[in-house]
């Protein structure tokens, strides 16, 4: 049975721009590249690209966005694990306010949230 056209795709070019087509010499040739692109000398790190974070740079929330956030939860809402309602972060006042900010900055600067925080209660209804 013919297949038709297949296209040879286990072949790579050589420094040159000639066709390698044996295993070896394709091995070689991937040996080569990536030896000459990771193993610069100190000279050529000057040459380099220099790359920079992308991770955009965020201001932490001041007390006034937390604040916003607090008028803006819903009330009536199920408990979590911690048996704390939106009604009573609403009703806390500034003294809540505050500490609540100190806290948000303190798990916003270590970048670790507390463990107790990923728990969840499922309701399964069978």
């Amino acid at each position: 049975m013919r297949k038709g056209y297949q296209p040879k795709t286990n072949a790579c070019r050589n420094r040159e721009g000639g066709l390698l087509t044996e295993k070896e010499d394709i091995v070689e040739r991937w040996r080569e590249h990536f030896d000459n692109l990771l193993n610069v000398g100190d000279d050529d790190l000057d040459v380099l690209p220099k790359y920079y974070n992308v991770e955009e740079q965020l201001e932490p929330p001041t007390l006034l966005e937390i604040k916003a956030v607090l008028k803006q939860l819903k009330t009536n809402k199920a408990l979590g694990a911690d048996a704390i309602n939106f009604e009573m972060l609403k009703s806390g006042g500034p003294s809540l306010e505050d500490r609540l900010h100190h806290l948000i900055i303190t798990i916003w600067n270590v970048e670790r949230m507390p463990e107790e925080w990923n728990l969840a209660n499922d309701l399964r209804l069978t």
